[in-house]
């Protein structure tokens, strides 16, 4: 999904950022064309994430903040206040980008948009390109406001 969705800032000529919450991201595993586009912020902990996702949702440059928080220690997600996500939120709302967030399971409050993958992905499908690899994923919409959110559901579809 990260992949795509880079792609998908790409084909549009914006600039994206991920905001990395464990060091987790292997550039070696994106095609070099995405990378192109992308400011990396590596962070070692859920507070240097979200501090760093709250500066990057005020520069205006960016199309796209990708917040990866999946591979952090799942006590300082729980412990995250919702006042800290309703401040992205306000931010992300101020903004003509899209801003995303990765985690292990629902938790985000404020969330517009919330979407669940489904699927099993295998130790022979490393090698595979993204369209291989995605088709054997699918997302479930557990939460779609009703409120305008932009481009942001086509970019879903579209990957």
């Amino acid at each position: 999904m990260l992949l795509h969705l880079l792609e998908a800032a790409r084909r549009e000529r914006r600039f994206a950022a991920l905001v990395d919450g464990a060091n987790a991201f292997d550039p070696q595993t994106a095609p070099p064309a995405l990378l192109e586009h992308l400011l990396w912020a590596r962070c070692a902990s859920v507070e240097q994430a979200l501090r760093a996702a709250d500066v990057l949702l005020r520069d205006e440059n960016l199309g796209m903040v990708l917040v990866d928080l999946r591979d952090c220690e799942p006590g300082a997600l729980r412990r995250t206040r919702s006042t800290v996500w309703y401040r992205l939120q306000r931010l992300a709302g101020r903004w003509e980008g899209a801003l995303v967030v990765f985690t292990p399971r629902p938790m985000i409050p404020s969330a517009q948009i919330r979407v669940a993958l489904v699927g099993r992905l295998s130790v022979a499908q490393c090698d595979a390109n993204l369209a291989e690899v995605a088709s054997g994923l699918a997302f479930d919409v557990l939460r779609l406001r009703k409120q305008d959110r932009g481009d942001f559901p086509q970019l879903i579809q579209a990957g």
